[in-house]
């Protein structure tokens, strides 16, 4: 029985064995061509847009028409090229017609282009897949607008011949991406030994990242990663308001996804920009980051065509700087060139005369290495974190959408991390170490204005607090208030939670990006686990008793229980705004008033949009808790 080497069979006399239509599909596969494949496959482009702005940074180019070759997936149509030994041939041709399709685009030469790299059978630096850069040209494409997609998917990039090839067109100008990061194994593995330009994460890890506290963990930690080893990142996936408020919290730079636009063959249907994403970044959002711009130094770049003699000069005329950014045509970061890189010349006595020596083919590219890189948009915090993954980096490269704007030196940042110290210092409660008063104001009034995702505010304050502190004295108490704000560290102290002790017994809790059951469950399991632990601070017969004699506020001896808390919950669903902080005060003062009338000590509200309304749902504490047993009967 003849078999092709891809696995399919083509002689099979028990047709019986065959799914209905099976047999014309293989009959049709054993006699295609390579001619016939191109002549029915088509492109479509997929927009890859700035997440801030809203403009279109580039297209990916994604293949169409498999289906009409009897092929299930595009992965098929690969595997079935290889199989057949004219993949090169095929991907070189692919190319050519993406490029004709890219040039068709209304501003097509003035973005840029990713192009999808299979190359399992690369044999080195002159592979004829390097034919691209040739016919970029021919159309009027520079290189600089062109980039790779590696994928996970086989292991051809562990192969030398395809590293050559690799560095041989980066060298030229081409730009390398990740393709659906996170989907396989050996993403990491393939991040260091490219060093990419941009990461793409898969797809998986974006979609519900508004709802999965993991998912978000993921995100965060990739998007950090990138930017620390110079890279941007594009959340792929992108379908909903709320995966695009979480994407664009955590720093990503660009996103790919229907949210935005579907992929397209009609050239006509491009837009160099769409309006709506700039819209919903909040205006608080431009001013946060006030601090970052009065820092940033704006070093001239150098263009990475810039003959090495030139550079040269560039030191010698800036003596003040022993580095500068390096930038593409486009103005987009490439890295920083250190003038030590180029000693090994200047000092040389033949030094300038190799490095004008046209044969040896020495160029900037060669002595430039990446540098941290992070958006002007981007939190404070999160470039903060940045330059503090990097030992003995120069600074941060800072860019607005893809151009270059400056640098964020050592100083610069070591300065910014003393501000931050000191007013960190200044909020916080010397007893719990947690943020105080100023920070929980800015706290609600970000999330007054930020509507994309859910939003939680709790008010939490001790029972019976006065006669345990009079009982046992203010070391006892304050032993209370440090337990307290221990425990939620302990189980609440993660992204996306926010903690603050307003003063005295009085705690704040605030979530961003929790539903309503997560955030109930948490505050109602702090509520059990302090009950059962502030146990321990009672003297034995006043823990047996289950209560301690003192006197109340007029003076009278009364019977106190045990210490616990009464919890206010204000609970705001994805889209639902409020009239700034005013109206989540009124919220909160009628619920704390409930809370430490109620039962169960937890009165919770939740707040829903609909029609153009705020609806204030009033929740039955008592019935919800006695369903579960774990949180109203201890941790």
């Amino acid at each position: 029985m003849a078999q092709l080497r891809l696995g399919w069979t083509t002689d099979v006399p028990e047709k019986t064995f065959l799914a209905p239509g099976e047999a014309e599909r293989l009959a049709r596969l054993e006699t295609l061509r390579l001619e016939t494949i191109l002549a029915i496959v088509d492109y479509a482009v997929h927009p890859i847009v700035d997440i801030n702005s809203g403009v279109v940074y580039a297209y990916e180019g994604l293949l169409r028409n498999h289906d009409k070759l009897a092929f299930e997936t595009i992965g098929e149509l690969f595997d079935f090229a290889y199989q057949h030994d004219f993949l090169a041939a095929f991907e070189t041709a692919l190319f050519e017609k993406l490029l004709d399709k890219f040039i068709q685009l209304p501003t097509g030469v003035d973005h840029n282009l990713f192009i999808n790299l299979d190359g399992r059978d690369i044999v080195g630096a002159d592979d004829p897949r390097g034919a691209l850069l040739d016919m970029a040209r021919k159309r009027g494409i520079e290189p600089s607008c062109l980039c790779f997609e590696i994928a996970e998917s086989h292991k051809g990039y562990m192969r030398p011949a395809f590293k050559e090839f690799i560095q041989k067109v980066r060298a030229k100008g081409m730009r390398i991406a990740v393709d659906d990061f996170g989907r396989d194994f050996s993403g990491y593995h393939l991040m260091y030994e490219y060093e990419p330009d941009f990461v793409k994460i898969d797809r998986f890890f974006v979609q519900g990242v508004d709802t999965s506290h993991r998912k978000r963990l993921f995100v965060s930690t990739i998007t950090h990663l990138a930017h620390v080893m110079g890279a941007r990142v594009v959340a792929e996936g992108v379908e909903t308001k709320g995966e695009l408020a979480v994407c664009r919290d955590i720093s990503c730079d660009f996103l790919q996804g229907f949210l935005v636009a579907r992929p397209f063959t009609d050239p006509q249907r491009a837009r160099p920009f769409y309006a709506f994403l700039s819209d919903q970044r909040a205006d608080s959002d431009s001013d946060r980051n006030l601090l970052v711009r009065g820092e940033i130094l704006r070093i001239p770049p150098i263009e990475v065509e810039t003959p090495l003699e030139t550079v040269l000069s560039r030191f010698r005329m800036y003596r003040e700087f022993d580095y500068f950014p390096v930038i593409n045509k486009n103005g987009e970061p490439l890295g920083i060139i250190h003038e030590n890189s180029l000693k090994s010349y200047t000092y040389s006595r033949f030094g300038f005369s190799l490095l004008n020596n046209a044969g040896l083919d020495i160029n900037l590219r060669q002595f430039v290495s990446k540098s941290p890189i992070a958006d002007i948009n981007a939190d404070p915090e999160q470039i903060l974190d940045i330059f503090a993954g990097v030992l003995n980096s120069m600074g941060v490269t800072i860019v607005d959408g893809s151009r270059y704007v400056g640098f964020l030196t050592n100083t610069a940042l070591l300065k910014m991390i003393n501000e931050k110290r000191l007013r960190q210092a200044q909020d916080q409660n010397p007893l719990s170490r947690l943020p105080g008063n100023g920070s929980i104001n800015t706290f609600i009034a970000h999330i007054s204005a930020h509507v994309a995702e859910p939003r939680s505010i709790c008010y939490i304050d001790f029972d019976n607090f006065k006669p345990f502190n009079d009982h046992y004295g203010f070391h006892i108490g304050d032993r209370a208030i440090m337990m307290f704000a221990d425990l939620m560290r302990k189980h609440l102290g993660r992204r996306g939670v926010f903690l603050g002790h307003i003063g005295g017994d009085d705690f704040f809790v605030g979530h961003i990006g929790s539903g309503f059951a997560e955030t109930i469950t948490e505050i109602a399991t702090l509520k059990a686990t302090f009950r059962r632990d502030v146990e321990s601070l009672y003297c034995p017969e006043d823990r047996s008793r289950g209560h301690i004699r003192g006197r109340d506020r007029q003076g009278n001896e009364a019977c106190f229980p045990l210490l616990d808390c009464s919890v206010a919950v204000l609970h705001l669903e994805a889209g639902t705004g409020v009239d700034g902080p005013e109206r989540v005060a009124h919220e909160t003062t009628l619920l704390k008033r409930e809370a430490k009338a109620s039962p169960v000590g937890l009165s919770v509200s939740r707040l829903e949009q609909q029609d153009g309304n705020v609806l204030v749902h009033r929740v039955d504490m008592a019935n919800a808790l006695s369903r579960m047993p774990e949180m109203s009967g201890g941790a």
